[in-house]
């Protein structure tokens, strides 16, 4: 289809019909896994638009309706193509496109990720987790491959992916290598080279719970609580929720019936579909520990809450 597209250029108006073409084909959700050089596409198709007086002014009208939030038009085509990654292999191969442009093009290719409220989680997990669901995971492979990726994107000024780099390294090490002190030492190589950050922390939390050592892992928990970014209400929400499980994991009834609520309120404050529904069940989660009906009905008024807001929300959203 491409070729024709192109062949089409030697008509009259053809350049034009070429970039809606290419548009369109861009526009596809995971088309990067069915176009081995679909980031070189997407610079060709970014300087036929710049090239081009209507075509910039279709993107501009784009990034202008998105009902006041911030779009990047080249981003958001990006992040499209992107989604759906099916191997770590692929995932590789659009980094190192990514490693040969400038800083300012690769920041704003990867634009869409950062004004996602999951940012790179999706860019970087997707392959892995697609790896997985075909049961087709070679953990030591991907974890030398996203070893790799962070050690090039270290120097891009964007911290936030080079750190979920690390973090799924350290995954493949843990959870499909079986080699916990392996995954433990990246983690730490990643600190020592990027400083502290919440992700390695809570990384490491993970490794310790897989392990059955849930005092170790609420020993982290308690030192991070209270800085997870209130900017992000869903990564706030999941990770609260690991650590109300852990807290209970530990026997640690009082501070588990916390952070579910504290969980749920995030989830709660979140736009997110569905999170409507995870937030009802942290409101019911809180009351499942060794409780007094005293304390059963104190949580009473948040079920009710929960459960009125849950009502609503079914009736508006049909």
């Amino acid at each position: 289809m491409l070729e024709e597209v192109k062949a089409a250029a030697n008509i009259e108006g053809g350049t034009r019909f070429v970039s809606l073409m290419y548009s369109m084909v861009l526009n596809t959700m995971g088309i990067a896994n069915h176009l081995p050089n679909w980031f070189e596409l997407l610079r060709q198709f970014r300087a036929a638009v710049e090239n081009d007086a209507e075509m910039q002014h279709l993107k501009n009208r784009m990034e202008g309706d998105t009902d006041g939030k911030p779009v990047n038009f080249y981003g958001a085509l990006f992040s499209v193509g992107a989604t759906g990654l099916s191997s770590v292999e692929r995932l590789e191969e659009v980094v190192n496109g990514l490693m040969r442009v400038d800083d300012n093009e690769r920041r704003m290719w990867l634009a869409g990720y950062e004004q996602e409220q999951l940012g790179f989680s999706t860019f970087v997990n997707g392959p892995w987790a697609a790896e997985h669901k075909r049961d087709a995971v070679n953990a030591q492979d991907a974890a030398e491959r996203f070893r790799r990726m962070a050690a090039a994107s270290r120097d891009w000024g964007l911290r936030a992916l080079t750190v979920q780099f690390h973090v799924a390294r350290a995954v493949m090490l843990d959870e499909y290598g079986r080699a916990k002190q392996a995954a433990l030492a990246a983690l730490d190589e990643a600190e020592a080279a990027l400083g502290p950050d919440i992700a390695l922390d809570r990384a490491r939390a993970k490794i310790y719970w897989r392990d059955d050592k849930f005092a170790d892992a609420l020993e982290i928990w308690r030192r991070i609580a209270d800085r997870l970014p209130k900017e992000s209400a869903v990564e706030r929400a999941f990770s609260l929720r690991e650590a109300a499980i852990n807290a209970a994991k530990a026997g640690d009834w009082e501070q588990s019936e916390q952070w579910f609520l504290d969980a749920e309120s995030s989830a709660a404050a979140s736009e997110l579909d569905g999170m409507e529904s995870m937030s009802i069940g942290l409101a019911a989660d809180a009351g499942w520990r060794p409780s007094t009906r005293a304390r059963l009905r104190a949580l009473l008024p948040v079920w009710q809450e929960r459960f009125r807001a849950w009502a609503i929300w079914i009736r508006t959203d049909r």
